[in-house]
């Protein structure tokens, strides 16, 4: 998979993150196969990709922050 995102800047400050992203996805499929199940493949992959679901129902996100300080010498 490949994954390019837009994380350009913006006139204002809104706040920083992807304005957009794509993912790309390749297959190699033996000669001749039927159109229809490759759209059928797309639909299924789709429905079961776990970070596809998660960005589009744009879950509530925890953050937390372990800070540790170097011993001197």
């Amino acid at each position: 998979m490949v994954g390019p995102g837009d994380c350009s800047r913006r006139k204002s400050w809104s706040g920083v993150g992807f304005q957009r992203m794509t993912c790309d996805t390749r297959a190699t499929v033996p000669a001749g196969t039927d159109p229809r199940l490759l759209e059928l493949l797309q639909a299924q992959a789709e429905r079961s990709c776990v970070n596809l679901d998660t960005l589009l129902r744009g879950v509530p996100v925890a953050t937390s922050i372990s800070v540790d300080t170097a011993s001197a010498g």
